[in-house]
């Protein structure tokens, strides 16, 4: 019987290594719940006034001086086309470091911290070429909503990369 008990407790033992846990930040942007790679985030700020670029995407909020450096801020609402209205006094934009970048993201509201399993993170459905699901990771099912996955390399990639000079990954 002894001999079983600590069968057991190796299996659970070798199944708690395979699963790898992460964490998300999860939040939202209108209807809709996004998350992002939690070590990929320097920092959370209220949403200020941003200076606007000339000729800018529109989706490009404008830029912002975050201690002396100047941050470009992405509009995650008008990126993906969501066009319910939010209240703005809970927007926050998520100061993150992507391929030796910092950008801003303008999200809803205060995240929430995910911690996922692997198993939890289903693919990305496949929705035929013209639907551009290439900045979506994954899939989270949990508390009776679908929670979607980005890629923040993927997504900043068309952004602010050239093809001429490709940028190193920051960890």
């Amino acid at each position: 019987m002894t001999i079983t008990a600590n069968h057991t407790l190796a299996g659970a033992n070798a199944a708690k290594l395979e699963r790898q846990e992460a964490q998300y930040l999860s939040f939202p942007l209108g209807p809709e719940r996004f998350a992002i790679e939690i070590l990929k985030v320097q920092e959370i700020r209220a949403l200020t006034t941003t200076t606007p670029i000339p000729n800018a995407p529109t989706h490009i909020r404008g830029v912002i001086n975050l201690r002396g450096t100047i941050v470009p801020v992405v509009d995650l609402r008008r990126r993906f086309g969501i066009t319910i209205d939010a209240d703005s006094r809970f927007a926050i934009i998520l100061v993150v470091s992507v391929r030796a970048r910092v950008v801003g993201l303008i999200a809803d509201a205060v995240p929430k911290v995910l911690t996922v399993g692997s198993d939890e993170i289903a693919a990305p459905p496949e929705l035929g070429q013209r639907v551009d699901l290439s900045f979506v990771s994954g899939v989270l099912y949990r508390a009776q909503e679908l929670v979607l996955i980005l890629d923040l390399e993927r997504l900043l990639a068309t952004e602010f990369d050239s093809a001429e000079a490709p940028l190193a990954v920051v960890g």
